[in-house]
């Protein structure tokens, strides 16, 4: 086979890279968001203790396995979803409307994406171990 194959290494950190554009589209969109209902976009994805946001998980993530970062980024996911939950933009035209549904459904579809890699690393794992023994 011409192809070269990936590492382990090269793909753990391919995960790891995927997982931290995932969550920075979130907070991207958390901000966003978050100006549309005439709030601090900084205040609103800001990083809680103990639970960050893209600096404290890019810093996190090089020694963290790819569940367990995909598990601190759904966590920080849910976070900002939850702080978005019960906003709404002011009632000014219908498009803002849309646009903000849209913003939360793309939240959520980052989320389920988010959380589908940790189970999909968990399977695979699984599997691995079942044909090793």
């Amino acid at each position: 086979d011409a192809r070269e194959q990936l590492s382990e290494e090269d793909k753990a950190e391919f995960r790891r890279r995927s997982l931290d554009h995932y969550l920075a589209c979130g907070v991207a969109f958390a901000g966003l968001v978050a100006k549309m209902c005439g709030e601090d976009p900084e205040e609103m994805t800001k990083a809680e203790e103990g639970n960050g946001t893209e600096d404290t998980a890019a810093s996190a993530a090089s020694s963290a396995s790819a569940v367990t970062l995909s598990n601190h980024h759904s966590k920080t996911m849910t976070t900002l979803r939850k702080r978005i939950a019960s906003r709404s933009p002011p009632p000014s035209t219908s498009s803002d409307g849309e646009e903000f549904d849209d913003l939360k459904e793309m939240l959520d579809e980052i989320q389920e994406a988010v959380d589908t890699a940790a189970e999909s690393e968990e399977g695979l794992r699984s599997l691995g171990e079942m044909k090793a023994n």
